[in-house]
């Protein structure tokens, strides 16, 4: 991974999701790698319900756990878990989407 910084600066995070259609109409979503919590904030922001975000890299996963704790959003999951080798463990049907963003 490129440091935070110029990570940031590789996406237009709004219109990415503008473009996706992630919003309010979207209750539960699951997020494949977490990174540096690039997406999860916005996303998070956007939904009516609760962010889950996967990540396999402790490193990674704790830094959007910092960043979703200084947000003060209360409706993101941060979870290290690796899901080829451990599932999503959630119910079919359960999430209204799944994202996974990479560069």
């Amino acid at each position: 991974m490129p440091d935070e910084a110029l990570w940031e600066a590789l996406f237009d995070v709004s219109l990415i999701l503008d473009r996706l259609g992630v919003e309010q109409g979207l209750r539960d979503v699951v997020e494949l790698g977490c990174g540096y919590g690039t997406f999860t904030l916005p996303v998070a922001r956007r939904i009516s319900g609760t962010l889950t975000t996967l990540g396999i890299e402790p490193r990674m996963v704790e830094r959007s756990r910092q960043r979703a704790t200084a947000s003060g959003l209360a409706n993101i999951r941060v979870l290290c878990r690796d899901v080829l080798q451990n599932g999503l463990r959630c119910e079919a049907e359960s999430e209204d989407a799944c994202l996974l963003f990479q560069s």
